[in-house]
């Protein structure tokens, strides 16, 4: 088969081609045809020739009416596309399986998308179904090489078993190709019948196709016989019951036989399927045996309970099968609940366990659905009729007095449904707010984080964005908690102005957050300097009418860059005492900072979180004040502590242009970033 283009590249060329060209003759060359290998194969696309002379070379497709055009194109394509099913049977039929699959991958998938786009120009519903028949034809050609495939290796897993005497092995890989060979048998069935449609449908010729699949399938088939046969022992097994109804309350008991073929021994025990559930039965040496059946997961209005025996994966039996007739009865469980929390908050585990009884008979194998603020985990209960289920409380769950039920059973099997309802207080969550604002003529950059008090970051979750009052953006947190937008300012901004960011905790579990920003329009001059942290240098900025503001723990730390300096001897600004500041300990801070900038989706955000760490706990040591700019914070810190000037100036300069530079750092530089505080942070941690 010739190379074609793919993609929507060769869509493009048909439509052109039946568009505005007169005749497309087979093998033209020169400026007036297609040289031969540039774009694939010439397609005679069905339009009869103009022997004008002056047939133009261009015109306008709005002007041009084809009908057939579009029916030759996607003639073409079913074409190939029934090629390609044609050769993949043949590649399954020959053992190539993974050039099989190609042919029905990438290309396949191309052409299709093209036939698709085609199909629906038409308006026809035929085409429609029949591009839903090569896609649904497409599917089940891969299944059935896969299948095909894994039947492959496993028979040469098990000729390998039994080379090496490796019995249990070999019986283990006989009760796989049993399954592979019936799965094959169900995908085949499914193949031909939509080679069949496909016929139908295009003309195209599949008997070959169809042949080739049932010959693969008929020597599949003939080969798990024989292995079944050489490795494994037909059992006959007979069961009867004296009752005519039954119910969990009202078992019935089963007797019955299992028998072996050439009065072979038995196992002193056996697993049988009575229903849904499987147990464990004792045969005396003929084989018979007595049971007694609960119904649990059985359709009530089923008419007969099938027994199977189910031998073990490495057993040299195979399987066999009988019913009962009976009537199932239904019954209410009833659930108690043993362990059910009193509250509960923001990312704690919701933890419930209990017990589904019938008349204080535990009830084995029974679904227990567990509902809490709109969303249901289902497990099921154990042999003993027990059941523990749990879920992390999420910011969706309102506070307050919430109800959460715990549903055992399914209506219309035989243990129906029952219902418990109990409640429990879900706690509010103090949270925390950053904030930082630049100016920019007549936009203002807005970054910030949204966190809990204990430092979890809060996604998914909405921060309202206002100048002066004015609501400029709505904004989602991502998946570490942060929020970044360049916003316009609302006409008529002029001086100073009052940026805010809110975040309404209503109908959540979490406290809400706001503050608010007054920050002096003007231009600034220059640019935002690199920061070279790979090297020596990190130029540190010196902005004007821009701040940042972090809301924590219920108090707000401001500070200010701004032109004017600022005293840090000034008798009224506050040194944080280890003692007096309630905020986290180098430990802490240590464990919250980043490993690493790119496992993140905002690497400035690294940056600030790097910068708030140490700006948080070096006051502790070092009496510099809370309203001090970043420069003058740095300064301080290494007037006190020379030796960690260089990493001050990364983490500091850092933090500067993660939040007001117009460009995102690097992953590489923004990495750098937490070492250094890390190496700060580090010289006082107590551990």
């Amino acid at each position: 088969m010739e190379a074609a283009p793919s993609g929507r590249a060769l869509l493009s060329v048909l439509l052109v081609l039946s568009l505005v060209t007169p005749a497309v003759v087979s093998g033209a060359g020169g400026p007036d045809g297609v040289a031969s290998g540039e774009a694939g194969p010439v397609l005679d696309v069905g339009l009869q020739p103009n022997n004008s002379t002056e047939q133009p070379q261009h015109r306008n497709p709005d002007e041009v009416s084809q009908n057939g055009d579009l029916g030759a194109v996607e003639g073409w394509l079913s074409r190939e596309l029934a090629g390609s099913l044609r050769e993949s049977t043949v590649q399954i039929s020959q053992g190539e399986y993974e050039r099989a699959r190609g042919l029905v991958g990438d290309q396949y998938n191309d052409y299709l998308s093209q036939y698709v786009d085609v199909a629906g120009q038409t308006n026809s519903e035929g085409d429609n179904r029949l591009a839903q028949r090569l896609q649904d034809t497409q599917e089940e050609q891969r299944e059935y090489a896969n299948t095909s495939s894994e039947y492959e290796e496993t028979y040469e897993a098990y000729q390998e078993a039994k080379q090496n005497g490796n019995e249990e092995r070999a019986r283990e890989l006989a009760r796989e190709l049993d399954r592979l060979s019936n799965q094959l048998s169900a995908t085949s069935q499914n193949l031909t019948a939509e080679y069949e449609g496909l016929g139908n449908a295009t003309g195209e010729d599949f008997t070959e196709a169809q042949q080739q699949i049932e010959n693969v399938t008929t020597n599949v088939s003939e080969q798990t016989e024989q292995v079944r046969q050489a490795e494994f022992t037909q059992t006959t097994l007979s069961v009867e019951t004296t009752a005519s109804t039954v119910a969990f309350d009202d078992p019935m008991v089963v007797t019955g036989q299992l028998q072996i073929e050439d009065n072979r021994p038995l196992p002193e025990t056996v697993t049988l399927q009575i229903g849904t559930r499987n147990r464990t039965v004792s045969v005396d040496e003929t084989g018979q045996f007595e049971t007694t059946y609960r119904p649990v997961g059985v359709e009530t209005n089923v008419s007969s309970v099938s027994v199977r025996y189910v031998p073990g994966e490495s057993s040299a039996f195979l399987a066999s099968t009988d019913s009962v007739p009976v009537t199932i009865e239904a019954v209410t469980p009833t659930v108690q609940l043993e362990s059910v929390p009193g509250s509960v908050r923001y990312n704690e585990t919701v933890a419930v366990s209990g017990t589904v009884t019938v008349d204080g008979t535990p009830v084995p194998g029974t679904q227990v659905a567990f509902s809490l603020g709109g969303r249901t985990i289902q497990t099921r209960t154990d042999s003993a009729g027990t059941f523990s289920v749990s879920r992390r409380v999420d910011a969706g769950i309102e506070s307050g007095e919430q109800s959460m039920t715990v549903q055992a059973g399914t209506d219309g099997l035989a243990v129906g449904l029952s219902t418990r309802e109990a409640m429990l207080t879900v706690a509010e969550t103090d949270t925390q707010l950053s904030l930082s604002v630049t100016p920019d003529q007549d936009v203002v950059q807005v970054a910030g984080k949204l966190e809990t008090v204990e430092g979890d970051s809060l996604a998914n979750q909405t921060v309202v964005v206002r100048v002066n009052e004015t609501t400029v953006a709505t904004l989602e947190t991502g998946t570490e908690g942060r929020y970044r937008e360049t916003l316009e300012l609302p006409s008529g901004s002029d001086g100073s102005v009052i940026v805010s960011a809110a975040f309404d905790g209503q109908g959540t579990n979490l406290a809400s957050a706001d503050m608010e920003q007054t920050i002096s329009l003007g231009s600034t001059e220059g640019g935002f300097p690199v920061l070279l942290i790979g090297g020596v240098t990190v130029v540190v900025l010196a902005l004007g009418g821009v701040g940042f503001v972090v809301v924590r723990r219920g108090r707000v730390t401001q500070t200010e860059i701004s032109p004017e300096p600022v005293d840090t001897d000034d008798t009224e600004s506050t040194a944080v005492s280890a003692d007096a500041d309630p905020a986290r300990d180098a430990s802490a801070l240590l464990a919250a900072l980043p490993d690493r900038a790119d496992q993140y989706d905002d690497p400035d955000g690294v940056a600030i979180d790097a910068y708030l760490s140490i700006r948080e706990y070096l006051p502790r040591v070092v009496d510099v004040s809370e309203t001090a700019t970043h420069d003058e914070f740095r300064k301080t810190v290494t007037e006190a502590m020379p030796d960690l000037d260089r990493e001050l100036i990364i983490v500091v300069g850092g933090f500067e242009i993660a939040a007001f530079a117009p460009e995102e750092l690097s992953n590489e530089d923004a990495t750098r970033i937490p070492e250094s505080a890390e190496t700060i942070l580090a010289r006082f941690d107590e551990n």
